[in-house]
């Protein structure tokens, strides 16, 4: 997502942001996700909180969090795949809270841009 415009990846972004709120997120929508559940209860909360999250405050993977995460089963998708299903959820998730009425499509679009800092303008193409 980084070669998209985007200046952390998904995973870098739950590490700002806290992973436990991103987990919290994730509950209340009814969305299963044992990775961050496995890297929540034992208190890895992010790189802000306790300092303990994905990666290293230095940079890297942090190693004693990787088999705190779910083994999935691989399979192979592009670099445009990913980037298009990242899209797809934050649309899908756009169109929930417009559908709702918890915002208007103007703080989809400042959520987007001052939130995950989306780029506003010249998007690189996917690939």
């Amino acid at each position: 997502m980084t070669r998209f415009g985007l200046p952390v990846g998904p995973i870098g972004f739950a590490d700002e942001v806290r992973i436990d709120i991103l987990h919290e997120a994730f509950v209340g929508m009814g969305i299963n996700y044992p990775a961050l559940s496995n890297v929540v209860e034992p208190g890895r909360l992010g790189l802000k909180k306790p300092a303990k999250g994905f990666f290293l405050r230095k940079g890297g993977v942090d190693p004693e969090g990787v088999p705190l995460i779910a083994e999935r089963e691989l399979c192979e998708r592009t670099e445009g795949d990913i980037q298009a299903g990242i899209l797809i959820a934050l649309a899908r998730m756009g169109e929930e809270l417009l559908d709702r009425q918890v915002v208007d499509d103007l703080g989809i679009e400042l959520g987007l841009i001052g939130g995950i800092r989306f780029p506003a303008d010249e998007r690189p193409a996917m690939k």
